[in-house]
Order: C-alpha cells, then structure tokens, then sequence
C-alpha cells in the first residue's frame, strides 16, 4: 500500500509539475480511501440494451454546445454509420450449445462469432448488398458448413446449426490497450496491480475442465512528440508482460486529446491466432483521439472486429462524450461491452457514470475476472449480490428493465452529466467543455409492482369453438387450448381486473408472432436437455426455447418490461394454457426465481407447476362436482379469486417456514 499512497502524494502535487500533466486540471480529488484500495467499475453491453442505446447514439450525435474541449477548432464531427439495420446471428451445435467462434458469411462478407456463438451484422458497416442475404454458418477451421438462411427482414436475429459438436476455446488472446500519458497519474498504479491480479489468475490454470494457453500482449500509447506514440512488444507469456507492465509510467501528452487511433491500429497489427481462440481486447483511457482522428481509430477498430476480437472499452476519470461514444460503438459493433471506473472507490479524480439506463458496480478485478471467464466459457456471469457496490435501475441479466414503449418518456436525467465532456456544435457535431448537459442520464420511469398471477387482457387464447380470443374476453367454463391438440375448462380466475395497470415482461422469439406477455412469477414452458418443464418468466433468458402450443419450440431473442392494462389468470383443470401459441402454467411460481421446491439451499425433485397444480386440486374437485358453486366465483378488492387467494396464502407461509419446518412437511 506504500506505493499507492505515494501515487496519491503525486497525484495531489501533479498540477505544480506541467511536463507531467497533459491538458487542463481536473477536478478536485475526492477523499482518499483509508483502507486497502481497489478500482471500481461499471458496465452495460448495448447489444442487450440496443433500442436505448440508438437514443443515446443519437442525442450525442445530434448535441449542440459551442465549446470544445480538444483544443482543435469549434466543431467535432463523430462518425454516423446507420446501426438500426442489424442482424443479429447466433450459431449453435447439434447439442443447443453455442458453437464457439464459428464463422459467419452474409452476402460474401465474413465475421467469426465469440465463444457463446453470438455477433452481429450491420448492413452500412458492412457493406451489405440490398436484401435477401443469405446467412451460411462454418465451423471455426472451416471443415463443417451449415445450411443457409434467406433473411428478408430488417433488425432480424436468427439461430443457425452446425451439425457437430462445439468446444469451448483452451486458447485466449489478450490486448490490453493503455493510456499512459499524464492524465492516468491518479489510476495508473492501481490499473497495473490490478490487471496483473486479473491476469495472472487466468495464468497455467483451469477453465472448466481444460487448461487455458494465454497470450497477453500490452499496447501502451501517448500522443505525438512524446517518448512513443503507440508502443507494444507483440504477444508474450502472462509473465512476460506482466513485468513490462509493471515498469511502465505515466507522462507525457501536453494537451487533451492523445493518439488512440495509432493505438487501436497497432493492436490490429498484433499477430492473433485464428480459429477456435478468445479473442479480447481492453481498451483503456480517459481521452479522445484530435479531431482528425476519430474516423481513422473507428477503422482501425473495425479491423479489430474483422479478426473475430471482441472489443471492452475501460473508460477513466476524465473521459468526454467522445471516447464514450467511440468505446461503446466498438464494443456494439463487436458483441463486447462499454465499461467505466466509478468514483465509489474514492481513488483518483471524479468520474462520470455512463449514459444508460441500469448498471451494476462493483469491484474492477471481479468484473473483468467475469468478462474473461465469460469469453471463455461462452456465457455471462453476473456478479454475487454481496459483491455489488451500488446499482442504478433494473436489470435482468444485464437487460435493463425499462418501458419500450415509451423510452424516451422513461429514461429520466440523473443529475449526473459526465466529466469533461461535451456537446458539439451543429448537426452531428460534437465540441467539449461542459458535459452533454442535453442527454440524460438514463433510468428507468417508475412502474408499478407486477400482480401476482397473470396476463394483460390483450393476450390471445383459443376457444373450442370460437376461435382466438383476447384474455379480457374468456368466461369462465370456457374449453381453451391448452398445447398438443387438447383442451381443458377454465374453472377459475386466479386474477380478474379489467382495469388495473400492471407492469409484464415481455418476451419476443423467432418466428412468434405476438410476444408474450406474462408477469415475472407467473410460470412458462421451456425445453431443457430435451424435455419440457416449467420456470418462472423472470427466469428465461436469451436463447432459451418456448414451448408452442402447436408442437415444437422458439427461440428468446428480446426480453422488455411494458405497462399494460388488465390482469388475468385463467386456471384449467390440466393447469396449463396456450397463451399467444405459447404453453404456459396456470400457477405462479411460490419460491421466488425457483422452478423447484427448495428446502434452505437445496433443491428437490419437486416441480412449482406439479405444488401448485396440486395445491388446486381440492378447488378442481369442488368445480367438478358442484360447478353451479364455481360458476359464480368472487374476487377480493384486488381481483384474486377468493379461493386462490386463500390457498396462494397459505401454501406461501408453508413454504416461507425454515428448512426443518419444510422437512417435516414434505
């Protein structure tokens, strides 16, 4: 900790020291942490979060405020490639799995996938022709080609096979891309032990079941007439620039804007391996590239893309609206994600928080550990509850929890609007000086809590007889569809309001054609390892598969918050209903987030569906024996079955009773 508190020391005398320092102070220090000291962060992947992030890109685009902040004239022109036609692909091998960095060709244009199977196409980055594309999908060394995909459709995400087996990548490819002018000073030595403590526990080690080959090889980039202006030693051993890394020191620069586009190029020169490798570069500054600039280090970053690596932009203190809409374009455009230090640490200058709409923070080291493990293992990690910092909005698996249907309405100012950054002048402009005092902070709009059991009164269902119906118009004693050709009775109302505003999740899949609407317990169909069961709504993410009620299954490829009106919860006797073609419980889950019974920490054999389904069979038998009883069944002031409501009280306190009480009763 000697060496830290020496930085501090400097750090605090730096303003005195002008060859050190490059550009104008910043603001003043927050207090210094008085314990042991670690960097925080936080982060947000734009390619789960598009729709608000095309509104960020284009406020920031569109902004208008006279000053600038490079030094360099009054207006800044960002580059404006059209991101809103994006294909979105996703390749998986004859087991469901992602196929780990395959290739994709769209039209004679190719790009590998990450080892989840995922990235994405934009037709102006790209170059597409006009549609049809035709999408073919190859193995990693080529051997294996896929059949291919005809998309006609704009903004389309699509699920393609290779008939083979998918392995996860034993080898990893890291750059690591440092700014180390003058203007790192309060950070620096906290990145360089950091990094190594990341880096160094991927070294010679497990991942899974196999051993991980790691190369790592460390950019570090100053501005012209400096002592370099982008320097790197090519891949090396962990240890090997860990050691380099360690002796390098923060100096130089003189104005604002540093030479990230010879940084970025030269990391495109790298000699990274091909086929079946992770591929990931972090790139890491508080400063813009001049103004001249800019377009070139996006085109050095498209190189990047085009060799299949993933890109994570690392801002620090001091960082402007410029590099934050270049680090997180790169990143969308290469499935990576933006990333940010947080003044929660209290180390170094005050830092601004992205513009998003929900984020997580915790500890630096834990989120890049989960970034690289991630890359390996071909899905996200999200932090444990305990490791989190501070949170700003919802979020589900890093799917920020917003109404879609109005964004712009529900993304309120903060009160937070960024360090040293700025606005620009004219369309498409961009300057500096004052933060973008004209793009909030994004967060979500209050909403209200979700009812218990149910669907908004607009959802379809089947009628024997009749046809599709919405929700709002079923009457008990009805005979609905409820999957595989049969039908059961509706014999109850869980939930019966045609007038409350309820917040659902929305969950869009390929080849559906109304996205489901469902509140987060209420408990859907999925296949899993080849069998069906049912999990709760807040459970299915991304790329899990819904059951439809005419045979088959579909692919999650959009999840979203939305308010509607109406909550209702049709019971049959088979306790299952088709709702907009998908098979849905009738029943809620009553653990929170769990598709099982759970007895403390252990999970039993024994399905939410078959507990609750069984919990209604005393009301079944009632309403079959005595319908003219059921027929005219009451609702409490909220709209939950009298009934239900007492049967949904008691089976909650049963099981909100200790492991031992859970025991006895099972």
């Amino acid at each position: 900790m000697f060496l830290h508190r020496l930085i501090f020391l400097a750090t605090l005398l730096a303003p005195v020291v002008s060859d050190v320092i490059d550009g104008p102070p910043g603001p003043p220090l927050p207090p210094a942490c008085e314990q042991d000291c670690s960097l925080t962060a936080g982060d947000i992947d734009d390619n789960l979060n598009f729709v608000t992030y095309e509104i960020y890109k284009k406020k920031t685009y569109d902004a208008d405020t006279p000053e600038d902040d490079l030094g360099e004239g009054a207006q800044i022109t960002l580059p404006n490639p059209d991101l809103s036609d994006r294909l979105s692909v996703t390749v998986k091998d004859n087991q469901g799995n992602g196929f780990s960095c395959a290739t994709v060709e769209v039209s004679g244009v190719e790009l590998s996938a990450g080892s989840d199977g995922k990235l994405a196409f934009f037709s102006e980055i790209d170059d597409l022709p006009a549609r049809p594309w035709m999408v073919t999908p190859l193995s990693p060394d080529r051997k294996i080609v896929g059949a291919s995909m005809e998309v006609t459709t704009v903004d389309d995400s699509i699920e393609l096979v290779l008939n083979s087996n998918s392995t996860l990548p034993t080898e990893m490819d890291l750059a690591v891309v440092l700014d180390t002018t003058g203007s790192m000073c309060d950070e620096i030595s906290f990145l360089q032990d950091e990094l190594a403590t990341v880096i160094s526990s991927f070294t010679g080690k497990a991942s899974g079941n196999r051993m991980i080959d790691l190369k790592v090889a460390m950019v570090y980039y100053k501005d012209v007439g400096d002592e370099y202006i982008a320097s790197t030693s090519g891949f090396s051993s962990p240890d090997t620039a860990l050691t380099e890394l360690a002796a390098e020191f923060c100096n130089g620069g003189g104005d604002y804007p540093e030479a990230v586009h010879t940084a970025w190029e030269v990391a495109g020169t790298l000699d990274w391996r091909t086929g079946n490798v992770a591929r990931v570069a972090l790139l890491i500054g508080d400063a813009p590239p001049h103004r001249a600039d800019i377009a070139a280090a996006l085109e050095a970053a498209k190189i990047l893309r085009i060799k299949g690596v993933r890109m994570y932009g690392l801002a620090a203190s001091g960082v402007n609206s410029v590099l934050e809409y270049l680090l997180r374009m790169v990143a969308l455009l290469s499935n990576g994600r933006h990333m940010w230090l947080t003044s929660d640490s209290l180390i170094g200058n005050e830092k601004a928080d992205a513009k998003v709409p929900c984020f997580q923070v915790t500890n630096m080291e834990d989120l890049l550990t989960r970034v690289l493990l991630g890359e390996l293992e071909g899905k996200r990690f999200e932090p444990n509850a305990a490791d989190i910092v501070r949170e700003v909005g919802n979020q589900t698996a890093g799917i920020c929890l917003i109404d879609l249907n109005d964004p712009e309405a529900s993304l309120a100012a903060t009160g937070n609007n960024g360090a040293s950054g700025g606005g620009g002048g004219g369309a498409g402009g961009i300057a500096g000086g004052d933060s973008l005092a004209s793009i909030p902070e994004f967060v979500p709009a209050p909403t209200p809590a979700p009812p218990t059991i149910c669907f908004p009164g607009d959802q379809t269902v089947e009628v024997l007889g009749h046809g599709l119906i919405t929700m709002n118009s079923l009457k008990l004693g009805d005979m609905i569809s409820v999957g595989g050709g049969e039908y059961a009775k509706v014999f109850s109302f869980g939930h019966y309001d045609s007038n409350v505003k309820a917040e659902y999740l929305q969950i869009h899949a390929r080849h559906l054609d109304q996205p489901l609407e469902i509140s987060n317990d209420h408990m859907v169909f999925v296949e899993k390892d080849s069998y069906e069961k049912a999990v709760p709504a807040s459970a299915v993410t991304l790329g899990d598969k819904l059951v439809l009620a005419s045979g088959g299954s579909v692919v999650v490829t959009k999840i979203l918050t939305v308010e509607r009106t109406g909550a209702f919860a049709p019971f049959t006797t088979s306790g299952k209903v088709a709702v907009n073609g998908v098979v849905v419980s009738s029943y809620v889950s009553l653990q929170e987030k769990s598709d099982v019974l759970m007895i403390g920490d252990v999970r039993t054999p024994v399905s939410m569906h078959w507990l609750a389904h069984a919990f209604q069979a005393p009301h079944r038998v009632v309403c079959t024996m005595a319908w003219s009883y059921c027929e005219r069944e009451t609702y409490t002031a909220e709209g939950l079955s009298h009934w239900v409501n007492t049967s949904l009280w008691v089976s909650k306190w049963f099981l909100s009773q200790n492991a031992a009480v859970l025991a006895l009763g099972s």
